[in-house]
């Protein structure tokens, strides 16, 4: 009888053990799916970008971050209203109507 129930623990580790690496094994099906549609996603705005234009706008950033002057844009926190927005006196929304209007307003 001794052996019998030896044997029947045993198997009941191993169908315990099945089901545990079964359940595992969902888990990585699952992050396995989710990574590859992020990756369809990631891919599919990539095949978007390259159709709405002719440049790859990596690169196009790329470029223009190497071209950037160190005060470029500045000009904005010494802005009225910017100073208004970030310290809460104002609207919570800060629209920037452009530099050349905004130009003329912060000088």
């Amino acid at each position: 009888m001794k052996g019998t129930t030896d044997f029947d623990n045993e198997k009941k580790k191993i169908e315990k053990t099945i089901t545990e690496y079964s359940a595992s094994m969902g888990y990585l099906t699952a992050i396995m799916g989710r990574e590859l549609l992020a990756n369809d996603k990631r891919e599919m705005r990539q095949k978007i970008l390259k159709w709405l234009s002719k440049f790859d706008y990596w690169q196009r950033h790329k470029d223009l971050q190497t071209k950037r002057v160190a005060t470029t844009g500045t000009w904005i926190f010494d802005c009225n209203e910017y100073q208004d927005w970030r310290t809460g006196k104002d609207s919570r929304f800060l629209i920037c109507y452009g530099i050349r209007i905004s130009r003329l307003r912060c000088s």
